[in-house]
């Protein structure tokens, strides 16, 4: 599934502020977002470090959304990110998450 897609598509976020969350959450020293628009119409296979990303950025929105319901819609949350971020491992989104609890100055965009 290409997760950039779901942030514009699902979330209503814009080509920039894609960019720019990518970017922010990417674990690389210079992250080259040149073939954004390609990735985001699927006719460029998205690099490890930007699905990575977006799927970090996910998780963002995923941990954020589950403060603010209430218990009897968790499964409900819980289940559509899940959906969203079945590409990953249950490790890998553990890992993920992790990262998140980290004092490191990301927030969500």
């Amino acid at each position: 599934m290409n997760l950039l897609t779901v942030l514009n598509s699902s979330f209503g976020l814009s080509l920039e502020q894609i960019e720019q969350g990518l970017v922010l959450r990417a674990n690389k020293v210079y992250a080259d977002t040149y073939y954004i628009e390609d990735w985001l119409k699927d006719e460029k296979l998205i690099p490890d470090w930007a699905s990575r990303a977006a799927a970090s950025w996910l998780i963002e929105m995923w941990l954020s959304e589950r403060d603010a319901c209430n218990s009897s819609e968790l499964l409900k949350v819980d289940e559509k990110y899940t959906r969203l971020l079945r590409d990953f491992s249950l490790s890998d989104i553990i890992a993920m998450r992790s990262e998140l609890s980290r004092p490191s100055g990301i927030g969500q965009q």
